[in-house]
């Protein structure tokens, strides 16, 4: 390992090491090749103190970067020269701790070889430096990123913007005069908790609507005076320019089911009540109720009764998200009258791919909605 020169010394080749230049966070490299200046050393300290080879873990347990760092502390001091000039140190490069690698080669190597070490480690922690500083750069990207996309934004289903905030409610109950049916409360924590797009949009200029079954018993007629659906806003509070519904029936023999509209309206003022439900962090459920008039539904004389479709869509003009609960929990909440049919809900939304009728499961877990009949019931 130690050849012929003026210290008995030559460039030790291929020789590497772990524990030295990779103390600490090693974010660039695993192995760094030994430098030139330590292989000088190394090699001279060979020449003038023969035994066991420092390149080959001298001290038990002490690995090969560890032996460099002992020899510079213990030997150093009895490889300098007064004859041989410090030539790192001499010069403004040398002064402002750049190392001179048009120096290595002079026969004066061992003080520079020194000065050499200790200028090459510095530039290395300073590359360290330099390789963390863009790993952290890196980082402050994604989690940029992370906080962009938890951002809500308009999709079809709240479910495909991938929110992971918390769920929330404070427990409140509301009860609306006269309630012929309700599909039953949504619950925020439930992990199938979702919300479908009720809303026509003209700043987005999306528009999408969701009809919800309800079933009018055998021989009942009932006299509307309202709906309400569940809506979960964002942001907010909600701006809203009016809502309109329908009431439809369906004709599901043919593909896509053909809608006939009974009764349909526009309220311009409709009523939006806060029922403290909180969705995803970021959602806040609101209670959107709209008045009807004029409207007559029949059960006819099927025993099953007949079933009817109701929507409710808000009309907004500004960045206002609104999508329609849905009610994941088994049996539904609070329910009222003949229990919602199951997966029997429909959604129509062109631009979200839905130009007809579709079952509003094939967006997500929209099983049962969140939505009611207002009116009064007579034989």
């Amino acid at each position: 390992m130690v050849g012929a020169g003026p210290f008995g010394a030559k460039t030790l080749s291929r020789l590497y090491y772990s524990s030295d230049r990779t103390e600490g966070l090693n974010c660039c490299t695993k192995m760094t090749k030994i430098s030139w200046a330590e292989s000088t050393l190394l090699a001279a300290e060979g020449a003038r103190s023969p035994g066991p080879d420092v390149t080959r873990h001298p001290v038990p347990g002490l690995p090969f970067g560890g032996a460099v760092r002992q020899f510079l502390r213990t030997s150093a001091s009895r490889l300098r020269s007064p004859s041989v000039p410090a030539i790192a140190a001499a010069g403004p490069l040398g002064r402002l701790g750049v190392c001179q690698p048009g120096l290595r080669r002079s026969p004066a190597v061992l003080p520079w070889a020194i000065a050499q070490v200790k200028c090459e480690r510095r530039i290395y922690v300073l590359k360290k430096l330099v390789c963390l500083t863009g790993v952290l750069i890196a980082l402050a990207f994604i989690f940029t990123g992370l906080a962009i996309a938890q951002t809500p934004s308009p999709t079809a289903a709240i479910s495909q913007q991938h929110l992971t905030g918390p769920g929330s409610s404070t427990g409140i109950k509301l009860t609306i005069p006269n309630t012929l049916f309700y599909g039953g409360d949504g619950n925020p924590a439930n992990p199938n908790a979702d919300g479908l797009w009720a809303n026509d949009n003209s700043f987005f200029g999306l528009s999408g609507s969701v009809y919800s079954p309800f079933i009018i018993p055998k021989t009942s007629k009932w006299n509307l005076s309202g709906l309400f659906a569940n809506l979960e806003y964002f942001p907010t509070t909600p701006t809203v320019d009016g809502a309109a519904w329908a009431i439809v029936s369906l004709d599901k023999n043919t593909i896509p089911p053909i809608a006939t509209t009974v009764c349909s309206g526009i309220d311009s003022a409709p009523v939006l009540t806060d029922t403290g439900r909180l969705y995803f962090g970021f959602y806040e459920e609101f209670t959107t109720a709209v008045t009807v008039g004029g409207c007559t539904l029949r059960g006819g004389s099927n025993k099953a009764g007949t079933e009817y479709w109701e929507s409710i869509t808000v009309l907004t003009s500004v960045d206002q998200l609104a999508y329609e609960s849905n009610v994941p929990d088994t049996p539904p909440p609070f329910s009222i009258g003949t229990p919602e049919p199951i997966d029997d809900s429909y959604f129509y939304g062109p631009q979200f791919g839905a130009p007809v009728f579709v079952n509003a499961n094939t967006q997500g877990p929209f099983h049962v909605f969140s939505a009611g009949v207002v009116g009064l019931a007579s034989k």
